[in-house]
């Protein structure tokens, strides 16, 4: 074959495999997974358990608090928690239906701004990454949300991880450090902060960075068996040959549940039994 005809062929082929990964992984793609996964049995029947579920639970706890109305919560709140707990590992799918449940009960600014972090996390440890810097885009440009995650810092533990977990999945360093320093205050656990923080440098690729800090973390003396064991196991994932975008993932749910049953265990009674009927409702499902 001629050679300068053979180049140009070869040239059209690797152009045409470029163009079908940039497809792959384009927004576009992800958006098409994301209808379809909508319109599926188990996500719509999940909706309707959950809805029902909530409900229950919310009028429940609200009940129990009655005495002291400051500390009610509205079902939006609790919607984007279970997000939350589905999203650290558990089921992605049933944390984006909960994301979007939690949207549709929002009515005050808070709880907008708590269910759209909730969703764009949840789109994260879906994979779907390029739909959930959209969905984060949204929250920083909405005027309505300005300074919330500075507003954060006076909410209860709940919704302060939730607002810092997405800023750890986007290697916020600020906005970490700015919700998970009153959870490490409130918990009385100083280590908490400097996990987050080196959680967040280790999404924003400095492996080495975040692996050398995880080592010094680890020999905290302050740390239980069960926190000592859960850091090892976040190092030795950081230091793993796994592919990176699964490396990312899998580092934030790890870092996610062990900073949730670091504050559950710190919380107010009512919130603890909150968080149980929460547990058992998931342990429930199974569809």
């Amino acid at each position: 074959m001629n050679q300068p005809i053979h180049a140009v062929i070869k040239l059209m082929i690797v152009l045409l495999l470029l163009s079908s990964i940039s497809v792959f992984s384009s927004p576009k793609s992800e958006q098409k997974k994301y209808s379809k996964l909508q319109k599926k049995w188990v996500y719509k029947a999940y909706r309707k358990i959950s809805k029902e579920s909530v409900r229950g639970i919310t009028q429940a706890y609200n009940y129990q608090t009655k005495e002291q109305p400051e500390n009610t919560i509205d079902r939006a709140y609790i919607h984007a928690l279970l997000g939350f707990m589905w999203s650290t590992g558990l089921d992605a799918n049933f944390a984006i239906a909960e994301s979007h449940l939690s949207l549709q009960k929002a009515v005050k600014p808070k709880d907008k701004y708590i269910a759209q972090t909730a969703l764009s996390l949840a789109l994260y440890n879906k994979g779907w990454s390029e739909l959930a810097r959209e969905q984060s885009n949204q929250i920083n440009n909405n005027s309505e949300f300005k300074g919330f995650a500075k507003k954060y810092k006076k909410e209860q533990l709940f919704a302060n991880l939730i607002v810092g977990s997405l800023a750890i999945r986007e290697g916020n360093i600020k906005v970490t450090q700015d919700t998970f320093e009153k959870i490490a205050i409130e918990t009385n656990k100083p280590w908490i902060t400097t996990l987050a923080k080196t959680a967040a440098i280790a999404m924003t690729g400095s492996i080495f960075d975040a692996t050398s800090q995880f080592k010094v973390l680890v020999q905290d003396p302050s740390l239980t068996i069960y926190e000592r064991e859960k850091i090892e196991e976040i190092q030795l994932l950081a230091k793993s040959e796994m592919d990176e975008k699964r490396k990312q993932t899998k580092v934030s749910q790890l870092v996610d549940g062990l900073l949730f049953d670091s504050i559950k265990e710190q919380s107010k009674t009512t919130y603890k039994g909150l968080v149980r009927d929460l547990s058992d409702y998931i342990d429930d499902i199974d569809l």
